[in-house]
C-alpha cells in the first residue's frame, strides 16, 4: 500500500513525454522498491516467529491446497 501511495504521488502531474518527469518516476521506482521486497520477506519469516498465530494459520491454509 505504501509503495502504491509513493508511486502515485510521483505520477500525479503526468508528464509522459518530458525527460525530467520520466527520470523522476524512474527514481521513485528505484528508491521505493525495497518496501514490497521487505513485505515479501516478512510474510515468509512471520510463520517461524509465531507458528500458532491464528491469522498466519488461516493464510497458510489458503496457500497450500488440501491433500487427499
Amino acid at each position: 500500500m505504501l509503495f502504491l501511495m509513493i508511486l502515485s504521488a510521483s505520477l500525479l502531474p503526468a508528464r509522459l513525454f518530458d525527460a525530467a518527469g520520466q527520470l523522476r518516476v524512474d527514481g521513485v521506482l528505484i528508491n521505493a522498491s525495497p518496501f514490497p521486497l521487505i513485505d515479501l520477506v516478512l510474510l515468509h519469516v512471520a510463520p517461524s516467529l509465531d507458528p500458532r498465530d491464528a491469522l498466519l494459520v488461516q493464510r497458510r491454509g489458503y496457500a497450500v491446497p488440501p491433500s487427499n
